[in-house]
C-alpha cells in the first residue's frame, strides 16, 4: 500500500517537473494579445493561471490548458510574472518581458462635412469615439470557448490601410488607433474571424 502511494506521488511529481509555460508571440510588445499554454499538464491538473496576480479564465486549445491576456497599449514596458497553480499544490512560474511599441504619429484630418479641422469638430469626434467604445465594451462575452478553427481575416482579400497602435493627431487631441482597418467597398460582406456570426 505504501509502495503504491509512493509510486503515484512520484509519477505526479515527475509530471510537474516536465510541465512548462509556453507563451506566444515570442516578442511581446505593448498592445499585443498574449497566449499562455501549459505543456505537460491537462486542464484537470491546472487550478489557476495568473498574470501578475490576476486570475485568468483558461480553456483547452490543441489539447493544452491555455489562456489569453490582452497586453494593454499603455502597459508599462518591463518584466511580468505568469504563475500556474496546479491542483496538486505545485506552482510553475515564468517571467516575460513586454517591450515598448514604436509610437508613430500621423495627422488626422477631419472632413469639411464633419466640421473640418476646428476645436469643436475635434471634440465632437472624440465624443463620438467614446460613445462607440462604450458600445463595443458592452458586448457580452461568455466563459466558454465557442471557436475551434483557425482564425481568418474579416474580408476575403485583406488590404490593411491603417494598422493598430499608432497615434492620430487632430491638432487638438491625440487619439490612439485601437484597431486595424481594411480596404473594402461599401456593402462588402464582413466575415466572422472564427466560428460565429457578425453582429456589430
Amino acid at each position: 500500500m505504501i509502495f503504491i502511494a509512493l509510486a503515484v506521488f512520484s509519477a505526479r511529481y515527475s509530471l510537474a517537473e516536465n510541465a512548462a509555460i509556453i507563451t506566444s508571440p515570442k516578442n511581446i510588445i505593448q498592445g499585443e494579445p498574449l497566449m499562455i499554454r501549459v505543456d505537460g499538464e491537462t486542464i484537470n491538473d491546472v487550478a489557476r493561471i495568473l498574470f501578475t496576480g490576476k486570475s485568468l479564465w483558461f480553456f483547452t486549445y490543441n489539447n493544452k490548458p491555455s489562456a489569453l491576456f490582452p497586453i494593454d497599449l499603455n502597459q508599462k514596458p518591463g518584466d511580468y510574472k505568469i504563475t500556474v497553480k496546479l491542483e496538486n499544490g505545485n506552482v510553475i512560474e515564468k517571467t516575460i518581458t513586454v517591450t515598448a511599441r514604436e509610437k508613430i504619429e500621423e495627422p488626422l484630418g477631419i472632413p469639411a462635412k464633419l466640421g473640418g479641422n476646428t476645436p469643436q469638430a475635434a471634440t465632437n469626434l472624440v465624443t463620438n469615439l467614446v460613445k462607440e467604445n462604450a458600445v463595443i465594451n458592452s458586448v457580452k462575452s461568455a466563459l466558454k470557448r465557442y471557436w475551434n478553427e483557425k482564425f481568418i481575416y474579416p474580408v476575403a482579400n485583406p488590404i490593411v490601410t491603417d494598422s493598430y497602435g499608432y497615434l492620430r493627431k487632430t491638432g487638438y487631441y491625440t487619439i490612439p488607433h485601437k484597431g486595424t482597418d481594411f480596404r473594402a467597398s461599401v456593402d462588402t460582406p464582413v466575415l466572422a474571424m472564427n466560428r460565429g456570426i457578425v453582429r456589430l
